[in-house]
């Protein structure tokens, strides 16, 4: 680790580094300022709490060069002296309580600098960035935050969203913040495989209801998890039905799966489709997906949320990656990057009769 970090600013620096760079050059000494007057206090603290304690049994008490003597009262009577306080023991009480503070400051010191280094590499190529600011209370709950975090994977995870919000400042909230800080390593895993499930269609982003019999064949998922998500906030707590208009398909209906797409040719005969037993992702959860690096779900994945669109409104073709066709970029030339969906709807229907 190099703990130089704030005077790495260059002119070979992609755009995102520099502005991280900018960010954190001008946060750093307040901060240290902060955590050198944390120590200060620290220190003043302990004295104190050595001089109440000893108020009424000292004559003398004296503070020099961090360290504190304490004269005792002479007894009552002649033949009675106690004299002086064993000073080895105070000063090493004092020695060891001023080591712990500092290295607790040195180890959250350690971790925010850990994060910095994968946020540059994060950040690593990126020009396109915003030229809004990081918002400083933003900032401070982030360094707050991520002081305390020193496992490598979630130290990743912070990485992620810094990065994020240098390139695009106010893509993550700091209701979102206080959610990562409590993750653990087993939660932040749910959420991933969770985002890899996501269906995205016009501007809505749910995933599929479990039930307490869900299937590992198709969905790889069971309740807890579906529950946990709904217990932090990730998921909604209600079923939702899912309505698409028939002015809304124009003759293809296009969604988002993961780092898969599947397009539907449909026939703009049929009216509508109702897609049911839907959980939504919330604002939170639409943040957190932002971490996560999208998987190509299973076919027979695909296969159920092409049966809940409807086979009879058309074929459904999918990609072995998003290619980010859209409604406005989509013409028939797009499909031969596609495949046709071949649904077992016998199986498929085995498995949605467990709903």
């Amino acid at each position: 680790m190099n703990l130089g970090l704030v005077n790495y600013k260059s002119k070979d620096n992609s755009k995102a580094v520099n502005k991280l760079f900018d960010l954190i050059g001008k946060f750093f000494e307040p901060y240290h300022k902060r955590k050198n007057a944390d120590a200060t206090a620290y220190e003043i603290r302990v004295v104190t709490e050595a001089i109440n304690e000893n108020v009424n049994t000292v004559d003398k008490i004296e503070y020099k060069d961090s360290k504190l003597f304490l004269e005792k009262k002479a007894a009552q009577k002649d033949d009675e002296h106690i004299g002086f306080i064993d000073e080895s023991l105070s000063q090493e009480f004092q020695k060891r309580a001023f080591q712990r503070h500092s290295a607790k400051i040195f180890h959250e010191q350690q971790n925010i600098e850990e994060i910095i280094e994968k946020t540059i590499h994060q950040l690593n190529g990126i020009d396109e960035v915003s030229d809004k600011v990081v918002d400083n209370d933003w900032l401070t709950k982030f360094l707050n935050s991520a002081e305390d975090i020193s496992n490598e994977e979630m130290q990743n995870l912070w990485a992620k969203v810094l990065a994020g919000e240098v390139v695009k400042p106010g893509s993550f909230s700091l209701r979102t913040l206080k959610l990562i800080e409590s993750l653990t390593q087993e939660d932040a895993r749910i959420i991933e495989k969770f985002a890899s499930r996501r269906i995205s269609c016009i501007g809505y982003d749910f995933i599929l209801s479990l039930n307490a019999n869900g299937t590992k064949d198709f969905y790889d998922s069971n309740i807890n998890e579906e529950l946990l998500l709904q217990e932090l906030g990730v998921i909604t707590n209600t079923e939702i039905n899912f309505f698409l208009e028939s002015n809304e398909i124009d003759g293809i209906t296009i969604i988002d799966v993961g780092d898969s797409q599947l397009i539907q040719l449909t026939n703009p005969t049929k009216p509508h489709q109702t897609i049911n037993r839907l959980y939504s992702f919330t604002t939170i959860g639409k943040e957190l997906i932002k971490l996560v690096e999208l998987v190509r779900p299973s076919n027979n994945y695909l296969q159920v949320i092409a049966t809940k669109f409807n086979l009879e409104l058309g074929d459904f073709y999918y990609s072995e990656k998003n290619l980010d066709i859209s409604y406005d970029t989509f013409n028939l030339d797009s499909l031969k990057n596609f495949k046709k969906l071949n649904v077992d709807k016998d199986k498929v229907a085995q498995y949605l009769k467990k709903f």
